[in-house]
């Protein structure tokens, strides 16, 4: 049986796996408290935590770990719990969502999912949906949106399954964003990799839905922030688009002041720039467009909605255009009163026959596409908004190199599409899929550099061995949550010694070579990451085979001496 299938199927074995693995950590734990001067931080009881909520899935077995715990001097409370298992989400793309089954039953997701089914009573569990959906906020605002996008899948999944009170979701939804204002997510409205992640987590929050937002922006003063609130609303996409048109059905009031200009010019900057799916309705929304776009109105209501109207295809809208310019050469003007000037009506009638003048023009340049190439764009990138980026990418096709640099300017990773496909990435000595897996499993953030370029026969869209970059990214992920676990036992900085029984090969690692190397080093005291770093081996390959020789007991953690006299 593979690695992949072992991982998604629980049973007998895993159940008794988990339970070894707990009472290991507990063991290494009760050694660490035994060699601990007084006063310095206990680093082991976390670890203990993480593998707890990761293997204990039974509601009885998590608790008695948890009170072993708390009488041998470490409690952990709701919130930390939580914060222990978030540390470990991954960042959250589409494909984990789209029919691929759920998490393995010891993953971070379904860990953190547990934290609140194993309430013990539905109060209980409201609470820690709370808590979970409080997570989720906080992870955004400290610019962990992927993470956060994972959380909030996690509470969305447990809502479908009734897993906790309908009055908690509905007041983890409107209460859990109350603490931070939408600018907090500023910074994912610019740059690529965001979208999907930021769209997940905006229909959550009630906060930060279109009704509220654009409450938000009816009363809102500063201009920076509502050109923020229009960018949210955008990402709302539909949603944004069916508030704003039954607003704008509403007549304005019939002398328009500058507070309702500003509310209508903004609704309809949404209809102009959240494109429409169909053309139902199509005749409705002109006419409401049509409606504003009277000379008595003030001039960035009726521009606005001259624009609108302009964008749309069919008879209709030239019939509708044609129509307004008629009422604006047939409107008196002067300089006061609810009576246009005479600048702002020519200004009106030009924007019209430049919008008719292009409709007639457009047959002849109908049909010309973009050349799909442009700028090299270079953005910030956290760690978790990885997968979001490679789903973006990909599911727009896209051609191009895709560099991830450290923060120190260094490069993690190189990865190459062609119309959305995988054809070639680099690592360190690791290439195509192995290098996608190692950059989602140790890029730390940093910076992302596109470089796009058009599809031609010379390019690698036209080789056969290009990959579709979904699998490989749900594999990286399964490999990057595995490694994530067993970092619990070899953490980054340990040191290990041989021990009593003799070191066996992993059942998957079919390299002997690697198998070799990662135990000399290992034994000689080099850490995990040491080794990772020095060696030419996957990240997951490495602390998969530290695990297994922990678990068989080859290898034993060298702790720090209690000092004399302590």
């Amino acid at each position: 049986m593979d690695a992949e299938k072992r991982a998604h199927e629980g049973g007998p074995d895993e159940y008794l796996q988990g339970q070894r693995r707990i009472a290991l950590l507990f063991g290494v734990r009760s050694r660490a408290l035994a060699a601990m001067p007084p006063g310095a931080p206990d680093e082991v009881s976390p670890r203990v935590m993480r593998v707890v909520a990761r293997h204990a899935a039974a509601r009885h077995d998590f608790e008695r770990h948890l009170k072993r715990l708390a009488e041998s001097g470490r409690a952990f409370g709701t919130r930390e719990m939580f914060d222990v298992v978030v540390a470990e989400l991954p960042g959250w793309c589409p494909w984990l969502e789209e029919g691929h089954g759920p998490a393995s039953a010891h993953s971070a997701r379904a860990a953190l999912a547990r934290l609140v089914t194993h309430g013990q009573t539905q109060a209980e569990k409201g609470e820690r949906f709370i808590e979970l959906a409080r997570v989720a906020a906080s992870l955004a605002a400290s610019g962990s949106l992927g993470r956060a996008a994972s959380a909030v899948a996690e509470a969305d999944r447990l809502t479908g399954q009734a897993a906790a009170p309908s009055e908690s979701v509905q007041s983890a939804r409107a209460g859990a964003f109350d603490g931070f204002r939408p600018d907090v997510l500023q910074p994912f409205l610019s740059g690529l990799g965001s979208r999907a992640c930021l769209a997940r987590v905006l229909a959550f929050f009630r906060a930060l839905q279109p009704v509220s937002l654009l409450q938000e922006l009816a009363v809102e003063q500063k201009r920076d922030r509502r050109h923020l609130i229009l960018a949210l609303l955008e990402m709302h996409g539909l949603a944004s688009r069916r508030e704003a048109l039954d607003l704008l059905r509403a007549d304005p009031e019939p002398e328009m002041g500058e507070d309702e200009a500003f509310v209508r010019r903004n609704l309809i900057y949404l209809l102009r720039h959240v494109p429409r799916q169909g053309d139902d309705g199509l005749d409705e929304e002109i006419a409401v467009l049509a409606r504003h776009a009277s000379p008595s109105y003030p001039p960035m209501v009726v521009k606005e909605a001259i624009g609108a109207i302009a964008q749309h295809p069919g008879r209709r809208v030239e019939q509708a255009l044609v129509a307004i310019r008629e009422r604006m050469q047939a409107a008196p003007t002067s300089g006061g009163g609810r009576r246009p000037r005479a600048e702002d009506v020519r200004i009106y009638l030009e924007r019209i026959a430049s919008a008719l003048a292009r409709r007639e023009t457009a047959p002849r340049t109908a049909g010309r596409a973009s050349s799909g190439s442009g700028n090299t764009q270079k953005f910030p990138l956290p760690a978790d908004s990885l997968p979001g980026l490679l789903h973006e990418l990909a599911e727009g096709q896209a051609s191009g190199s895709l560099a991830l640099e450290e923060a120190a300017g260094a490069t993690v990773a190189t990865v190459a599409l062609s119309a959305g496909r995988l054809v070639g990435a680099k690592a360190g000595a690791l290439g195509n899929a192995d290098a996608v897996f190692q950059a989602l499993q140790v890029f730390g953030g940093g910076q992302a550099v596109w470089t796009p370029y058009s599809p031609s026969k010379s390019t690698p869209l036209f080789e056969t061995d290009s990959l579709a970059v979904g699998p490989v990214v749900l594999e990286g992920l399964r490999r990057r949550d595995e490694r994530e676990l067993a970092r619990a036992f070899a953490p980054d900085g340990a040191v290990f010694a041989a021990a009593r029984a003799a070191p066996r090969p992993h059942p998957d690692e079919k390299d002997g070579l690697v198998t070799r190397d990662v135990w000399a080093s290992a034994s000689a005291g080099r850490s995990p990451l040491e080794i990772e770093k020095s060696l030419p081996v996957e990240a997951f390959r490495v602390r998969r085979l530290l695990l297994h020789w922990i678990e068989e007991g080859s290898l034993e953690e060298v702790l720090p001496a209690r000092p004399r006299g302590a």
